[in-house]
């Protein structure tokens, strides 16, 4: 074994760094020591800019990475990630369930990363805040928004929802997403055009915008929130329910919350959204055979259960079964559920340009007042020249 560290770099999320230290620690070799681990753990933006406009894993800088599933187009057609099919363990296929596994997987059935903390949206509700008020968990938009304008209580220090208003081509993107999918839209068509500039996109940022600004149902601090953020505060108590990552309920439960056992899940409203985090190696490791070695034995079912020990979400079916790790929070019981049909983004090397074209036209629709239908237009426009620009944009429209 190489004496060289492995450099790591993911998104600043304190279980992410508590759980990948543990698992490196306990990572055997023969009679060596355990690889010295040089890690990094930035804001998402500066984490995207590491990774694929610097090229911090293909140029040997970095050894593995902590990616979302959003990033791994363009990670992969432009050779930052190495190959792990045959570094992958041997239940790989039985251990994931195929939307966990898919995201990672290339036309030729090549694979590229494990699967390292699981997605996807659900509904996270105070159980205490619906039970005492008589309502049920909302199975669409228009009973959650009922909810959340009935149990918000702003002078109480509490509103109806949490949402993360941060323009970094995350939250606000995925919220818009879900919306669109919720009125039978799209981001892209069958032919990989913007499909997204029509009625069921005008009526999901008219619904986003009017959370902010017509209901009163969201803290204006959120603005600056992003998603860890907005997950930090549903479980301070800030929010009765919310459309979020399952893996925030952990924070609900962790020692000492003010909410622990009185957070519930649910599938949300309309269909799941399936993004995931996946541990990649650097195509330029200056150590390849350790840190695919690192990635092999950080996906083992004894290292899942680090993850989840540590506040983030297990990917591993054995995992999710294993009463311990249910105990833990309580969206591990309903997590096949919520995947089953779960909504993906376009597999395209151009998503994360895209992205941000949604969350720029998210944020003039929502906090600058721009038109809805100009904004629409404007950003389709945008987005077909992105696509027409890269003679590899379209590898499938998003999974319905």
């Amino acid at each position: 074994m190489s004496a060289r560290p492995l450099h790591v770099a993911g998104r600043r999320f304190d279980p992410f760094a508590r759980a990948l230290r543990r698992q490196v620690a306990a990572f055997e070799d023969g009679a060596a020591a355990p690889p010295l681990l040089e890690d990094q753990w930035l804001p998402l933006g500066e984490l995207r800019a590491l990774l694929l406009d610097d090229g911090a894993l293909r140029d040997g800088r970095l050894d593995l990475a902590l990616v979302p599933t959003d990033w791994l187009p363009e990670l992969i057609a432009d050779g930052h990630v190495a190959p792990l099919a045959d570094a992958l363990p041997d239940d790989w296929e039985r251990a994931w369930t195929p939307s966990l596994r898919g995201l990672q997987t290339d036309a030729d059935g090549e694979v590229y990363g494990a699967a390292y903390h699981d997605g996807p949206t659900m509904l996270l509700y105070r159980r205490d805040l619906l039970e005492r008020a008589g309502i049920e968990p909302p199975r669409d938009w228009e009973g959650f928004l009922a909810a959340a304008r009935w149990l918000s209580e702003p002078a109480a220090g509490r509103y109806g929802t949490v949402l993360a208003g941060a323009s970094d081509g995350h939250n606000d993107v995925y919220d818009f997403v879900a919306q669109l999918a919720a009125r039978g839209g799209e981001l892209l068509d069958a032919d990989g055009r913007p499909a997204f500039a029509g009625d069921a996109g005008r009526e999901a940022l008219r619904f986003l915008h009017d959370l902010w600004h017509v209901h009163g149902v969201v803290d204006p601090a959120a603005r600056g929130w992003d998603s860890v953020a907005s997950g930090a505060r549903f479980a301070a108590g800030d929010g009765a329910l919310m459309v979020n990552w399952a893996g925030f309920a952990a924070l609900a439960q962790a020692p000492g919350s003010p909410t622990r056992d009185l957070v519930a899940c649910a599938p949300p409203p309309g269909r799941a959204l399936n993004v995931y985090w996946v541990l990649v190696v650097g195509a330029g490791s200056r150590d390849l055979p350790l840190a695919r070695a690192v990635a092999r034995h950080v996906a083992s079912a004894r290292m899942d259960l680090i993850t989840a020990e540590e506040g983030a979400t297990a990917t591993r079916r054995d995992s999710w079964a294993d009463p311990s790790v249910q105990a833990l929070a309580p969206y591990y019981a309903v997590l096949e559920e919520a995947h089953r049909g779960a909504v993906t983004m376009p597999r395209t090397p151009r998503l994360p340009a895209l992205t941000t074209v949604l969350s720029e036209m998210a944020e003039a629709a929502i906090w600058h007042g721009e038109d809805l239908s100009t904004g629409l237009t404007t950003a389709a426009r945008r987005a077909a020249e992105l696509l027409d620009a890269s003679p590899t944009a379209h590898q499938g429209a998003p999974s319905r």
